[in-house]
């Protein structure tokens, strides 16, 4: 259609696009990926005309392949560990070339630590959905969360795994500094979160004031991550009913 072209330009092996001038987006590019697809379907239902060169694509393809590579490598990092966790095998999995690794992470380390932070916001994105629950009194949030992360290593997980960012300090905190500070920052927004939850309680008189809620939280997080790596050697949910007993039955009583 004369006027209403898309010219695809390739530069290296970054793909780039520009719209003509005042184009209004019309039909939707045929074989891209879903975010580009995204992207135009924003700009027909909007019906924008484009007056500068686009060059969204570039960024939108970049961040994601970075986070293709995150969610694999991090999935086979949780089974392997840090040290049996090869590139080769985290970019085959991620479906790019080896070299390309390089593109979105300098070294091995850089990316544990940026797999740290991608699987730290899922795990707060978890434990917030319970904790900042209004509906709910704070104990009983504080309880249903512990009781949901033991039903999933027991039922989903069969006493494996156990928690990444928990194994990670295990393998790695005490030989690589950059690593066991990013796994202290990321424990210590949980513990803060767990802290505002006891703190409720407290004011409702559900919970002891005989105890800091700081200190309290931070026994609290240390005996779970404790009952983790009993519970992955003794293949067992036993550390679990443990530590759920004396959290229900001592600690918040």
């Amino acid at each position: 259609m004369i006027g209403r072209q898309i010219v695809n330009h390739r530069i290296g092996r970054k793909k780039r696009f520009f719209i003509s001038d005042d184009l209004k987006i019309e039909a939707l590019l045929e074989r891209q990926s879903a975010r580009r697809f995204t992207l135009l379907d924003e700009l027909l239902r909007n019906r924008l005309t484009i007056r500068r060169p686009v060059i969204y694509f570039d960024i939108m393809i970049k961040d994601n392949v970075r986070e293709k590579i995150l969610q694999c490598g991090a999935a086979i990092m949780y089974r392997k560990g840090y040290n049996d966790a090869g590139i080769k095998e985290i970019t085959d999995a991620a479906g790019i070339p080896k070299g390309s690794f390089y593109n979105y992470f300098k070294s091995k380390e850089e990316f544990a630590i940026s797999a740290l932070d991608y699987m730290g916001r899922q795990s707060q994105r978890r434990i917030k959905s319970y904790l900042y629950d209004a509906s709910k009194p704070p104990v009983d949030r504080i309880v249903g969360f512990f009781s949901e992360m033991v039903e999933k290593n027991i039922r989903e997980l069969r006493f494996k795994q156990g928690c990444f960012i928990g194994n990670l300090c295990q393998e790695m905190a005490d030989v690589n500094a950059a690593i066991g500070a990013k796994i202290d920052q990321i424990f210590k927004k949980f513990t803060a979160i767990l802290s505002e939850g006891l703190v409720e309680a407290q004011k409702n008189g559900d919970v002891t004031r005989a105890f800091d809620a700081d200190q309290l939280a931070e026994f609290i997080f240390n005996s779970w991550e404790g009952a983790l790596m009993r519970m992955k050697a003794s293949r067992s949910a036993q550390p679990l009913t443990a530590f759920m007993d004396i959290l229900t039955g001592v600690l918040l009583k």
